[in-house]
C-alpha cells in the first residue's frame, strides 16, 4: 500500500425538515448513525 492521502466524502441531506442518517455496519463505529458517506478510491471522482 502506497503512503498517499486518503479522503472521506460525506453528505447532508435534508428534505421537508427531514434528515436522512444511515445505520454504520462493519466499519468504525457500527451500529452508531452517521451521514450516508464513504471513501474515496485513487482515481475516482465524486461522481462515482
Amino acid at each position: 500500500m502506497k503512503n498517499r492521502p486518503k479522503v472521506g466524502v460525506g453528505i447532508l441531506i435534508i428534505k421537508e425538515d427531514k434528515v436522512l442518517f444511515g445505520k454504520r455496519e462493519n466499519a468504525y463505529g457500527d451500529g452508531a448513525w452517521s451521514f450516508p458517506g464513504g471513501h474515496l478510491e485513487f482515481n475516482e471522482s465524486f461522481e462515482e
